[in-house]
């Protein structure tokens, strides 16, 4: 008798599952991981941010300069 309910229940399980799932957002399971110093799999995504804001940084002061220079 109970291996006859196993399979059923496995299913409606998986069911409810993904119902979950969908309410919670599969967007939000998936986001980039917090920062937590250089461990993990973070590290890489500091990294790349660090890189990020070094070269916006960059872009901005070459921007005052030329515009310092247009004066």
């Amino acid at each position: 008798m109970a291996s006859q309910m196993l399979p059923s229940a496995l299913v409606i399980a998986g069911l409810l599952g993904v119902s979950y799932l969908g309410t919670k957002g599969l967007d939000k399971i998936e986001r980039v991981p917090k920062r937590r110093g250089l461990e993990g799999p973070a590290k890489h995504y500091s990294v790349r941010d660090r890189n990020i804001r070094k070269s916006i940084i960059e872009e901005q002061t070459l921007a005052k300069l030329e515009a310092k220079q247009k004066k």
